[in-house]
């Protein structure tokens, strides 16, 4: 138990106001959970601590192997209204966690009911509607998952909604925001696709000095474009340190925007239309004013989850054009759809079996593609609508592959963390440097081979 917690409960029976209000500074002085280190080891003990809740609150975090979607684990009551829970975990782990005041989960087991808009939307808004932020925690980030509707007043998410941030002692700085004195520059353009039938943002990120006349530029295309802007990733800052401090080339960056909150559900996974869009549309659009390169060894399509399984997806059906994959956190897992699904909603699945992609990487003659790929130690929770494998088995078995077919892949790394923002935005510039720096860094990590 946490030395913190054990002095409470030694005296809280004899001095209540005072252990409590010790116990309130520790929580303050820690910025939030309790972070204790085990012996000399690279472990730690976190300890979640809730006050004030006279029912029974839940934490939800990565660091629970819960069986099910994310559901939260309950802190047991020990004072009336105290309560915590703990858990142990790597010392250089960052993620987040966000307190419910109960659990909130799909109904059923049904795929096509956890994969359907509706059920979705409810979730979100019963997960945003009993959430609650640690009060002792400064630090918090733009909810993971929430919908506008949340808060119809149009201000987005309240801040004691946001979901705090959990950093342990080890974690390695964050180089990747520092200011520098030459920035590259954001340009926004309204895309209109014919083969989608929508119209999105899209983002494109110039470097320093940029000339569209040179048209042989390094080129990356990033899925969630929106989530790029956000203060919590601000890959704008990122571009400027990877160019303007040598570790790749300068480079064009086109964050490609979702048509609507839920339109990456259809468009991301395995959709042979986005691969159109994006190879036969859009590039072929910008490529004149932006002087994008022609060629497949100088052009990497990346993304997180969902995002990450489309860009595997675009560099197998078109090596043509995409020769390099920045894949973080691949929902490699996706193929298994409900017996009775609409075969035209290809969010659903292909087959009757989870990682379709990685079956269709096995059965064909391999492709000139260089891939880097990382997964956070975290996403390990089993997934109801493919309970054979989690995200972390499944990006393991697609690297396994990989190599064992002979593709060049060119780093994979296991993260200290989950499936968040905070984690992609260290690995991102990794993902860069791996595939576009001169040196060729490559960053590997052999942890599960």
């Amino acid at each position: 138990m946490n030395e913190v917690l054990g002095r409470f409960l030694a005296s809280v029976a004899e001095h209540p106001v005072r252990a409590r209000a010790e116990l309130e500074q520790a929580l303050t002085a820690a910025a939030g959970p309790l972070v204790q280190r085990i012996g000399g080891t690279d472990q730690v003990l976190v300890t979640f601590v809730v006050i004030g809740r006279t029912s029974r609150p839940y934490v939800l975090c990565a660091l629970f192997d819960d069986e099910t979607v994310p559901v939260g684990m309950a802190l047991a009551p020990h004072t009336g209204d105290v309560w915590w829970v703990e858990a142990q975990a790597r010392s250089d782990v960052t993620t987040t966690y966000q307190y419910l005041d109960t659990p909130i989960q799909f109904h059923n087991d049904d795929v096509a009911e956890l994969h359907s808009a509706d059920a979705l939307r409810t979730y979100i808004f019963g997960r945003y509607q009993a959430s609650f932020a640690d009060p002792f925690n400064p630090v918090r980030r733009f909810p993971a998952v929430y919908l506008a509707e949340c808060e119809p007043n149009g201000d987005g998410p309240r801040k004691d909604k946001w979901d705090p941030l959990l950093v342990l002692p080890d974690t390695p700085a964050y180089p990747w925001h520092t200011p520098v004195a030459e920035r590259g520059l954001l340009h926004d353009r309204t895309v209109h696709s014919e083969v989608l039938g929508n119209t999105r943002t899209v983002t494109i990120w110039t470097p320093p000095g940029h000339d569209a006349t040179f048209d042989n530029h390094h080129t990356v295309v990033l899925f969630d474009g929106e989530d790029y802007a956000s203060d919590t990733f601000r890959a704008d800052l990122i571009f400027d340190n990877l160019v303007t401090g040598g570790h790749t080339p300068p480079f064009v960056a086109i964050l490609v925007g979702n048509a609507s909150a839920f339109s990456r559900s259809q468009e991301l996974p395995c959709n042979p239309a986005m691969a159109a869009f994006v190879a036969d549309e859009l590039l072929p659009l910008l490529r004149r004013d932006f002087g994008l390169s022609t060629d497949p060894a100088r052009v990497a399509v990346g993304g997180f989850s969902y995002g990450a399984l489309a860009a595997n997806w675009l560099a197998f059906l078109r090596p043509d054009v995409f020769g390099n994959v920045l894949s973080m956190s691949a929902s490699m897992w996706w193929g298994k759809r409900a017996v009775d699904a609409d075969p035209s909603d290809l969010s659903l699945g292909r087959d009757d079996q989870p990682e379709w992609l990685i079956r269709q990487y096995e059965s064909v003659p391999v492709k000139p593609i260089r891939h880097w790929l990382d997964v956070g130690i975290l996403e390990n929770q089993s997934l109801p609508f493919a309970a054979e494998v989690t995200q972390l088995s499944a990006n393991r078995h697609f690297r396994d592959v990989l190599v064992d077919r002979g593709y060049d892949v060119a780093g994979y790394l296991e993260q200290a963390g989950a499936h968040d923002f905070d984690n992609w935005r260290r690995t991102l510039p990794m993902g860069m440097i791996a595939l576009f720096g001169a040196a060729h860094f490559v960053w590997r990590n052999e942890v599960g081979k």
